[in-house]
């Protein structure tokens, strides 16, 4: 009974998240006039840009928004034990859920992609770096957990869990716009981050009167899709990019800067007729939870299954589609209120789910430790599994599907933790007391998945450079051996965690003695 109340706990998050993903997106997507040299004339001129570098977006905003139940679980879990022993469960499953999404996420991709397909990892410099900082952040957690102040986290080491959040996004960025370069070769220019395409031909010059003259250049914005963990369906804004005609009509075509034009074709038209009448937009979010599309799943282009299956569920999750309808539509605001309606959501659902899984785990004998690196990080990790198995069908680079894993996985320590451990040591030092947080298995936990995560990082790597990429295999024999060798790699972290966790192994020669803390202080 417990279990298919997690389950059905679980069905509604993924819908939640998915609402609030798009509402991230939308808040992502939004653009700022910056004025721009026209390498053509020398002059300045207005353009649009995106207001987010997409690496930090990937790693602040998307990553986390993927990860909003097990972090926000974390969360939920120290405000609820505030005044009793530290739980288990949050940092179970943000540990359970790195070792998920780190090797049966890449499986998962691998199998779906048809035999002879291999796709890599375009910004390798990024997936690098934060490979290396989340490797990292596991180790800090034994560092906080064995070393520093064993079986106590204080204010000062919570405070330095999340300004190293802080740092990753900088770190990120720096990378990715190759900051160093500025300071050898002076200023460079980045090709992507201009709204613009100035085109220059002969006998051509800028004017106040616009035509298109020659053939039109189109470029797609930059948006957060090009290497984000992309869940909802995204319309991209395009612009046609016009030559200027001093001798053409009077009539107005677009936006006219000197050197270019920028004219809006259909697709930017399409988004730009958004609703307007909020309350009519919000209406309509309840007719569509309720109503059944039975052309879903009809062809390729929907992945939504049809048929008895999607009626099934359909009725099995109406309930939560009408509870996720409740939040406001994300393009309203700017995403805003959609995000902080989605974030109130998943926080009651996260509630519930706290208190189921420890019901279950009392119920069957399992540990909180053993049920949150397995079940619930299953769980919160589903939606990420089917959406990146998406992305790497659909996209031409791996950025999209497994690209962003180790970004999202150090964040989740870096929030996922900070927060809760600065909740809790600073509730605890505002009484005179300590904040004790005995390891238990979980560091023989992050040790395990610390040795396993460093074996598959090889593995990609390794096809990287003999496979020419991350995902695919050439031969079906060796797409389903990357599978098994994936799996095997999971099963063997929950298998030694499962033993120490139940007293099968003995972890005395890194677990710190229980009792070693005590709240009162001396």
């Amino acid at each position: 009974m417990y279990l298919l109340m997690l389950l059905y706990m679980f069905v509604g998050v993924a819908l939640a998240s998915d609402k609030f993903m798009a509402s991230i997106e939308v808040i992502c997507s939004a653009t700022r006039t910056a004025k721009r040299k026209c390498p053509v004339t020398g002059q300045k001129i207005e353009v649009r840009v995106p207001v987010w570098n997409w690496v930090v977006a990937n790693v602040s905003l998307m990553a986390v928004g993927s990860s909003a139940p097990e972090i926000l679980l974390a969360v939920v879990e120290s405000v609820l034990r505030l005044g009793k022993p530290a739980g288990e469960l949050g940092p179970s499953t943000i540990v359970g859920s790195a070792a998920y999404n780190l090797m049966m996420i890449s499986a998962v991709c691998t199998v779906a992609l048809p035999t002879g397909v291999i796709k890599h990892v375009k910004h390798l410099r990024v997936f690098i770096t934060t490979a290396i900082i989340s490797m990292w952040a596991y180790i800090w957690m034994l560092v906080v957990y064995l070393w520093w102040t064993p079986s106590e986290v204080t204010v000062a080491e919570a405070l330095l869990t999340l300004l190293q959040f802080a740092l990753l996004l900088v770190i990120g960025w720096a990378v990715d716009v190759k900051v160093w370069t500025r300071f050898m070769r002076g200023t460079v220019a980045n090709a992507d981050s201009d709204a613009i395409v100035a085109v220059e031909a002969p006998a051509l010059a800028a004017a106040s009167h616009a035509m298109e003259s020659g053939v039109p250049h189109v470029r797609r914005s930059s948006s957060l899709t090009r290497d984000g963990n992309t869940l909802q369906p995204h319309q991209p804004a395009f612009k046609r990019i016009s030559s200027i005609n001093s001798t053409a009509s009077s009539q107005k075509a677009g936006s006219i800067k000197e050197g270019a034009a920028q004219q809006p074709t259909d697709s930017a038209e399409q988004q730009q007729q958004q609703p307007q009448e909020l309350w009519t937009a919000w209406k309509q979010q309840f007719v569509e939870a309720i109503e059944y599309d039975s052309k879903a799943g009809g062809d390729g282009d929907d992945d939504e299954p049809g048929g008895v299956t999607g009626l099934l569920l359909h009725f099995l999750s109406i309930f939560w589609k009408l509870l996720s309808a409740l939040a406001p539509p994300e393009w309203w605001g700017g995403g805003w209120p959609c995000f902080w309606g989605c974030l109130l959501l998943i926080i009651g659902e996260v509630v519930i789910i706290d208190e189921v899984a420890t019901l279950l785990g009392c119920v069957v004998g399992l540990s909180p430790l053993v049920i949150g690196m397995s079940l619930v990080a299953l769980g919160t990790s589903l939606p990420d599994t089917f959406c990146s198995r998406t992305a790497a069908l659909k996209d031409d680079h791996a950025d999209a599907a497994v690209g962003n894993i180790t970004g999202s996985n150090a964040a989740n320590v870096f929030l996922g933790l900070g927060l809760p451990w600065l909740i809790s040591s600073a509730y605890y030092a505002s009484k005179g007391e300590r904040f004790c947080s005995d390891s238990g298995a979980l560091a023989f936990s992050v040790l395990v998945y610390s040795g396993v995560a460093v074996m598959w990082l090889a593995v990609l790597f390794l096809r990287r450079v003999y496979a020419g990429g991350e995902l695919g295999a050439k031969s079906a024999v060796a797409k389903w051996g990357l599978a098994a060798i994936a799996f095997g790699l999971w099963g063997l972290y929950l298998v030694l965690t499962g033993l120490v966790s139940d007293g099968g192994l003995d972890d005395s020669w890194i677990a710190v003695k229980a009792g070693a803390c005590s709240s009162s202080t001396s």
